[in-house]
C-alpha cells in the first residue's frame, strides 16, 4: 500500500449492534404473538414439566408395543427441547424425509447441519429451518416454516449462495438476540 494511501478502522458499535438484537426479539414476539404464543423462550420450569411428561407419554408408546428403552436423552437450551429415544428394534428419533434429506445433503449443498430446527429473523418474517426438498435432483429446496403476520406457511426457498449466506447470518444474530446477556 502507498504511503499516501488512506488507512480507515472500523470501530464496532456495540449499541447499534445490540439495537439491531432488540429488534430481532421484537419481530420475534410480535410474530408469535399474533400466532398465540406468548414467547421462544422455554422457561425452566416448562422444560422440566416437557421433558417429564415427554419421558412418560414415550416410554407408555414404546411399551404398548412390547419394546424395551433403553435410553431417553433429552437436552435442552433456552429455545428448543431435543429428544432422542432408543427402543430395543426401533429409533424413535421423529424425522420425515425432508429432515433425512436435510441431513444426508447438507454438506454436499454447502448448508450447516446444526441449522436444522433453529430459527432465524429476515425481513421482519420468523423462520425455522424445516428440512430439504430434493424432489427435483437439478433444484434443491431448503424448507421453512415461516411466521408472518400471524400466519404460519411451510415454505421452500431454491438454495443459492446468497440464502445460504443470508441464513447462516440471520440465524448467528437470532442466537445472539436470545442469549442470556442480551434480556
Amino acid at each position: 500500500m502507498a504511503e499516501s494511501a488512506k488507512s480507515f478502522k472500523v470501530l464496532d458499535n456495540p449499541q447499534k449492534k445490540k439495537s439491531d438484537l432488540a429488534k430481532i426479539r421484537d419481530v420475534t414476539e410480535q410474530q408469535l404473538k399474533m400466532l398465540g404464543s406468548t414467547s421462544p423462550i422455554i422457561s425452566e420450569e416448562i422444560r422440566a414439566s416437557v421433558r417429564k411428561d415427554l419421558q412418560d407419554a414415550l416410554v407408555a408408546v414404546v411399551d404398548k408395543y412390547g419394546m424395551d428403552v433403553p435410553s431417553i436423552n433429552v437436552d435442552n437450551t433456552n429455545t428448543t427441547l431435543v429428544i432422542n429415544v432408543t427402543a430395543s428394534s426401533v429409533s424413535l428419533n421423529g424425522l420425515d424425509c425432508y429432515h433425512s434429506a436435510y441431513l444426508s445433503n447438507a454438506d454436499s449443498l454447502g448448508l450447516n447441519v446444526e441449522w436444522l430446527g433453529k430459527s432465524f429473523v429476515y425481513n421482519d418474517s420468523f423462520f425455522t429451518v424445516n428440512g430439504l426438498d430434493t424432489s427435483r435432483i437439478d433444484k434443491p429446496y431448503l424448507r421453512v416454516i415461516r411466521i408472518v403476520n400471524g400466519e404460519r406457511n411451510n415454505a421452500k426457498m431454491p438454495i443459492s449462495d446468497k440464502l445460504i449466506r443470508i441464513v447462516d447470518e440471520s440465524i448467528r444474530d437470532f442466537d445472539a438476540a436470545f442469549a442470556p446477556s442480551i434480556n
